[in-house]
């Protein structure tokens, strides 16, 4: 029972943002990756990223993950999925990939 109750502590609503950030974070892209791929400033990543972390009341990025998948948020189907996706656009050398599925490929 304590341990259902504890999966539920930080339960914040995460915001469409936080959430393309935690998809990228959870494949392996560093901030500075991040703010390229989403056009912002790293800084603004590091401000997701620490909100996702307070939100989730994780010990840091990694364990926000971690607490994100056991709660079904994030689905290791997707992880799997943009990391195919992201070698087919290295294979055939695209300039710009977005993991997030909202821009695309551009060549």
């Amino acid at each position: 029972m304590a341990t259902r109750l504890a999966e539920h502590i930080g339960e914040a609503n995460i915001t469409d943002r936080e959430m393309q950030v935690l998809r990228l974070i959870q494949s392996g892209f560093r901030n500075k990756q991040i703010a390229d791929q989403l056009l912002v400033t790293e800084s603004t990543v590091n401000f997701h990223v620490n909100n996702i972390v307070d939100k989730r009341q994780a010990r840091d990025r990694t364990h926000a993950i971690m607490i994100v998948l056991r709660r079904g948020l994030l689905s290791m189907w997707m992880s799997i999925t943009v990391i195919l996706t992201l070698e087919l656009a290295i294979a055939e050398g695209c300039a710009y990939f977005d993991p997030t599925g909202v821009s695309g490929f551009i060549s």
